[in-house]
């Protein structure tokens, strides 16, 4: 068809690469030769080819030339390939860093909740004791002035680790 004269590269070409044909055309009208560059042919069915173009005369003759239509469909899909494969990886690599976060700060509230409970609940421990010693029939006012002291103690340490956590 081609050489018939059926078809014609400007019929083939998709348009969004008529303008790169058109200074391709351009190029071997001055030099003889057009540098290869990608663009795309539209099939008769319509499906779109992409395709690396490049043409050379011979010594200065524009009648006798060489050129080479090469198809770039598996090459274009094989980085298609590549590109959705490394999107995959880097979304991988994400939720990977955000499990990570999120395992970092259970771990962490959980040191956070050991830290600060233990201090509260011997607080809480001591003060039972500083009421049953107060509460005796005969009330032993050293051994409740000792647990009130190792509440503040206590509270002083919660502070404590609050204060580090900040």
């Amino acid at each position: 068809d081609f050489l018939a004269g059926r078809v014609s590269w400007l019929a083939m070409t998709a348009p969004e690469s008529i303008e790169r044909t058109k200074l391709a055309l351009e190029e071997l009208e001055k030099t003889g030769a057009i540098q290869p560059f990608e663009k795309l042919y539209v099939r008769k069915d319509g499906s779109r080819v992409p395709v690396l173009v490049g043409v050379a005369g011979f010594d200065g003759e524009h009648d006798l030339m060489v050129a080479f239509v090469l198809d770039l469909s598996e090459r274009k899909r094989a980085e298609a390939e590549a590109r959705e494969s490394e999107r995959r990886y880097r979304e991988t690599q994400s939720e990977l860093a955000h499990a990570n976060r999120v395992a970092t700060m259970g771990q962490l509230t959980a040191s956070i909740a050991h830290e600060v409970s233990q201090p509260i609940t011997a607080a809480i421990t001591n003060a039972h004791a500083a009421l049953r010693w107060l509460g005796a029939q005969s009330p032993n006012l050293d051994e409740a002035n000792q647990a009130l002291r190792r509440i503040l103690d206590n509270g002083n340490r919660a502070a404590q680790v609050i204060g580090r956590i900040r």
